[in-house]
């Protein structure tokens, strides 16, 4: 089942919030795939870079590395 990309989006930015690393990352990864362009989202990545779990600030760069592509 697809979802419209923005409400997907939308979910992928709430799941980012998590408290659970492997559900952060998972969607961190999730959004790095797509061509998200949404503000909040972008900035939500930008602060997860300056993380000091390193696993997780990998994550986000790597994201924003494959959005700004």
């Amino acid at each position: 089942m697809s979802m419209p990309p923005a409400i997907a989006n939308t979910f992928l930015f709430e799941m980012m919030k998590s408290k659970s690393k492997d559900i952060t990352l998972a969607a961190i990864y999730a959004l790095g795939e797509g061509r998200c362009q949404a503000d909040n989202i972008i900035r939500e990545l930008e602060r997860l870079s300056q993380s000091d779990d390193m696993e997780i600030k990998i994550a986000a760069i790597k994201a924003l590395g494959r959005i700004y592509r």
